[in-house]
């Protein structure tokens, strides 16, 4: 197998593995992986969890390994399965609480290579290079030593030493609960079901992707300036004699509701629809959305031409309505045009 791994397979599969990283980050949806789903979480769906492994899994943490990253590049171990030579997954550190590096694979042998993955943005393309070999002090993948990976069972991997050790792991059933959204002012409890006797917990709360300085207990008390933003917290519990577990997950505050003064209208002069805007208990900025006869034509300001359309045609008009603070409002108008006019 060539030292330097297939690119594509790389990237896609360190793509897969960080999907939890990036729901930590914030902002988009990923679908989360077998490796990283979290699952039996009531309060919301917006939780990952590297807590125990998912049903048929085993993990294995790395500990004393360096992963870099800069504006363009960033390092991550690869799991490469010892008896096809194809890389099974990519081990990174789940949260900025963990310093080291952690993947859950399906049971089998497996070598593992520190690589880089660098971006050209000329080229728009990812290239990978092979750093260093796991037991090894040769860059060739294939004279790394093998870690034997169990179903339902941990190692804690040396990658300085070389040296493998069992460990304990925590529950699968270890998840985070977190409410998915939230009013201002309200208190952002991140909840852990019963852990084991001596575990260690600690938390780290961030806001759109910015760490929150002293925001490190299991509570963060969501400020009035935060409305339509997204607060995040990362999770690390550790215990003597087991892997340690990254739990996070965002939350969603609410923007305050605008009050209706007065509807939104449309009306019809001869070839000319007009809309009236919809007036709020706040000032607003909008934008309108046209369809005609359920089909949808654009954009189109606060009048429509129709000279050119029938009579009896339904032509229906979506205002967005926008305030700093305020969650968006939607009003939504109907007309049939009429024959005398349009003549």
């Amino acid at each position: 197998m060539s030292d330097r791994l297939s690119e594509g397979r790389s990237i896609r599969r360190l793509l897969s593995a960080t999907s939890a990283a990036a729901l930590v980050l914030g902002l988009v949806a990923v679908a989360p992986t077998a490796a990283s789903a979290a699952t039996g979480a009531p309060e919301g769906l917006n939780t990952y969890s590297f807590a125990g492994s998912p049903k048929g899994y085993g993990k294995v943490q790395v500990k004393n390994v360096k992963l870099k990253s800069a504006a363009k590049y960033w390092d991550a171990l690869a799991f490469v399965n010892a008896k096809n030579g194809k890389e099974a997954a990519s081990g990174f550190a789940p949260n900025s609480l963990s310093k080291e590096a952690v993947a859950q694979l399906k049971p089998g042998k497996y070598r593992i290579a520190l690589q880089r993955y660098t971006y050209n943005a000329r080229t728009g393309k990812i290239s990978t290079k092979v750093l260093g070999v796991f037991g090894t002090k040769s860059k060739s993948v294939k004279k790394g030593k093998t870690v034997t990976v169990r179903k339902g069972k941990a190692l804690l991997a040396d990658y300085r030493t070389g040296k493998v050790k069992k460990q304990k792991d925590f529950s699968s059933k270890v998840v985070l609960k977190l409410r998915t959204q939230i009013d201002a002012g309200k208190k952002l409890t991140a909840s852990l079901p019963r852990l084991p006797k001596g575990t260690k917990v600690k938390y780290q709360w961030s806001f759109n992707g910015k760490k929150l300085k002293g925001a490190t207990k299991k509570s963060y008390t969501v400020k009035p300036g935060q409305r339509l933003g997204y607060p995040q917290v990362e999770v690390l519990i550790s215990k003597r004699g087991y892997v340690s577990g990254s739990l996070g997950g965002w939350s969603y505050v609410r923007g305050l509701k605008l009050g209706l003064k007065t509807d939104q209208t449309i009306a019809q002069s001869g070839t000319t629809l007009t809309v009236t805007r919809a007036v709020f208990n706040r000032s607003t900025t909008a934008y309108f959305s046209w369809s005609v006869n359920g089909e949808y034509i654009g954009n189109a300001g606060e009048t429509l031409d129709v000279s050119e359309l029938p009579a009896g045609t339904v032509v229906a008009v979506e205002g967005f309505y926008f305030a700093a603070g305020h969650e968006s409002a939607t009003r939504r108008s109907t007309v049939t045009l009429a024959e005398s006019e349009i003549e």
